[in-house]
């Protein structure tokens, strides 16, 4: 089980090394059922520059103790963002981590990752993909 902090690692040495395996090792055994990881993996991926190195990473946050996702019991979800700048391009990356789900631990672990460019986050083309959505890869840019 990851503390906070350390899932964000995670993703991104899993980005730099391109390790899809990795990448999927970490997603809920629920998410796996609903895409084609491997192919939106890739995808994710060819945003990337080299050797990438995150910024503007923010705390997680639960949004349980926002008020805005509610699990039965003691269930913790979680949403996380990290920024990156490709050649003077920026992208924010936001995943959605199921951390302690009481009633059906086939859903604790990533449940999706979205990216999206800068221009489509200010002009608000895009959606955030939480916990009611399909599980996937989403990309806005």
């Amino acid at each position: 089980m990851f503390v906070e902090g350390e899932l964000t690692e995670e993703i991104v040495a899993c980005i730099n090394t391109n390790d899809v395996e990795r990448m999927k090792s970490l997603m809920s055994n629920y998410a796996l059922g609903y895409s084609d990881w491997d192919k939106t993996i890739m995808d994710l991926y060819s945003y990337f520059p080299d050797d990438y190195t995150p910024i503007n990473v923010s705390d997680y946050y639960s949004l349980r103790d926002m008020d805005r996702g509610k699990f039965v019991g003691d269930g913790e979800l979680y949403e996380c963002k990290f920024d990156m700048n490709n050649n003077g391009k920026l992208y924010h990356v936001y995943y959605v981590w199921l951390k302690h789900v009481p009633d059906d631990e086939t859903k604790q672990g990533i449940h999706s990752i979205i990216l999206i460019s800068d221009d489509a986050y200010k002009n608000k083309d895009y959606k955030f993909h939480g916990k009611d959505d399909a599980p996937g890869v989403y990309i806005y840019n």
